[in-house]
């Protein structure tokens, strides 16, 4: 039996909790299992193969009203991550993956909603068809993908494109910022 009452964050834990995540749905995708999923915060009881507790509850509902493969952070999760790791942030060392998440307009089953989305990277940079990429993984392992999965895939392709266009942007003003500094 165990039960957890987190009263505070610890950075390590989170860091650690986080690179899992980023690395799970990374793996997934690329064997042709693409996954999605929500991350809460809070009380929770695991014993054996049974999970409890409202931020479990939370996490499951959020989690089946994506219409993405993707991995978000419900609003509690996120209010407690900026305010538990401010200091951290504010120090100048923040948790090496606050870039790995962004602000986001998640397809749900109830429409379109603001939130906050790991960033997994799953796409393959040496080629540029990111939808050809999510077929694939959609369709890995011979599975059968009916017409009712048709959206998660668009939504997926299109939540992989944002983040290649995100990671060329980056990448272009670090270049730039490289070059400024060498004059």
């Amino acid at each position: 039996m165990l039960f957890l009452k987190m009263t505070r964050l610890l950075p390590c834990f989170v860091d650690e909790f986080f690179f899992r995540v980023f690395v799970a749905t990374k793996r997934m995708f690329r064997e042709g299992l693409p996954i999605r999923g929500a991350i809460d915060y809070g009380k929770f009881y695991v014993k054996e193969t049974c999970f409890a507790g409202e931020a479990i509850v939370e996490a499951y509902r959020l989690c089946n009203k994506l219409e993405l493969a993707a991995a978000v952070l419900t609003e509690s999760a996120r209010s407690c991550l900026d305010k538990e790791l401010k200091p951290e942030r504010e120090s100048g060392q923040p948790p090496f993956w606050i870039p790995l998440f962004y602000e986001y307009l998640v397809p749900t089953k109830d429409g379109e909603v603001r939130m906050t989305a790991l960033a997994s990277h799953v796409y393959n940079d040496e080629d540029d068809n990111i939808s050809k990429q999510v077929l694939a993984a959609f369709w890995g392992h011979n599975k059968d993908v009916p017409l009712v999965a048709q959206p998660k895939i668009a939504n997926t392709a299109q939540w992989l494109r944002f983040l290649k266009m995100r990671q060329r942007t980056r990448t272009k003003r670090k270049k730039e910022k490289d070059k400024k500094e060498e004059k």
